[in-house]
């Protein structure tokens, strides 16, 4: 099963920032304070914080250097500083102290994964309701695309001349069903035969691994002198060609949206109409949180800010893990949020759900 290590963050590529350790004092603690506040950290603020016992002059002098470095911004010439994307970034990466989730909270979360209702897709909406009620933010679960599936059974059912209802069955217990068409009219028993043969030699393997053999089966001597064998492979073919636009996640679960509207962030209404959108558009939510599988290394990944490829989730931070089974990644959940969220949190509950999920899956699976 796939394992990490606690609170373990995949790191962004190296960047091209140097600080001493006072500077990086400065930065963290107007980092940690600006998301514990939400206010603009002013430099007296920050001499309260500071071990040094450095003068309100010298954390000035260091926090303009540290927003010539776009590390920090002012958002008014008598404000004081907030962090930038840049600044989060070096602070997750470089600075920040990872934690655990507390024990109570992981034996909350195990015990509602093991007393989810039976159907798979109830689990998957449990655990994007269980990672909007612990982080205050929105909850996101991508289940596993259908070829990430491995069969169970399949069932061939005639719907009419050269029309075919296919009903394949995942260990799971996650349902696809597709209408296909063929040049033939085959009766219902020949297709309970292929559906029995397709179900007793591949079962166990995944959709994906499943079409590969079938291919290399059908361009063997035997296929082409056996009829059922070869129209059971051409059925298989078809039944497991999968649309690729959907890309290389399933259903998209979310839960929390309105926590969004508590936040100071997301006070604009534009701002909030073109989030909904995009959580509305769930395509588009697939699309950012598929980024998270483009390297299927273990452990947890940020997207800060404007490292978000859409537009509209620029002023948030999606924090993101993958799960899986047997050491197969199967799909991704994990946090969105402002920017302005609690890191070392976030990071620690989205590690800790995506282990715990992977658990109930093996267990869902028996």
């Amino acid at each position: 099963m796939q394992r990490r290590s606690g609170g373990t963050v995949r790191r962004a590529e190296p960047r091209d920032v140097t600080l001493d350790r006072r500077s990086q004092e400065i930065l963290e603690a107007v980092v940690e304070s600006y998301i514990q506040k939400g206010e603009p950290v002013g430099s007296r603020a920050v001499s309260k914080l500071s071990s040094e016992g450095l003068s309100a002059a010298t954390i000035r002098n260091v926090m303009a250097e540290l927003e010539e470095s776009e590390l920090l911004t002012q958002p008014h010439t008598s404000a004081g500083r907030v962090p930038t994307d840049l600044g989060y970034r070096l602070y997750v990466d470089s600075l920040m102290k990872t934690r655990r989730l507390r024990k109570d909270e992981e034996q909350m979360i195990e015990s509602s994964l093991l007393t989810t209702p039976t159907e798979l897709h109830d689990l998957f909406a449990s655990v994007s309701r269980i990672l909007s009620r612990l982080s205050h933010h929105l909850g996101v679960v991508v289940s596993p695309h259908i070829s990430r599936a491995r069969l169970k059974e399949t069932e061939f059912v005639r719907l009419g001349k050269g029309r075919i209802l296919v009903i394949i069955v995942a260990v799971s217990g996650m349902i696809h069903n597709k209408v296909i068409e063929t040049d033939d009219d085959h009766p219902q028993e020949k297709l309970d035969k292929i559906g029995r043969y397709l179900s007793d030699e591949f079962r166990g393997n995944t959709l994906s691994e499943i079409r590969d053999r079938i291919l290399e089966m059908m361009s063997q001597e035997k296929a082409l002198y056996d009829a059922l064998l070869r129209d059971a492979l051409e059925l298989g073919r078809a039944s497991l060609e999968v649309e690729e636009e959907k890309g290389s996640g399933g259903e998209v679960f979310v839960d929390g949206t309105s926590n969004l509207l508590a936040e100071p962030e997301f006070s604009s209404i534009n701002q909030l109409k073109g989030l909904f959108r995009t959580f509305e558009e769930k395509h588009e939510l697939l699309r950012v949180l598929n980024r998270c599988l483009e390297n299927e290394q273990p452990g947890v990944k940020l997207l800060i800010g404007s490292e978000n490829p859409h537009p509209d989730l620029a002023g948030c931070t999606l924090v993101a893990a993958s799960y899986g089974t047997g050491g197969r990644t199967l799909g991704t959940l994990g946090i969105i949020g402002p920017t302005r969220m609690e890191y070392a949190r976030a990071i620690a509950l989205v590690d800790s759900v995506a282990r715990l999920f992977s658990d109930a899956l093996v267990r869902y699976e028996g």
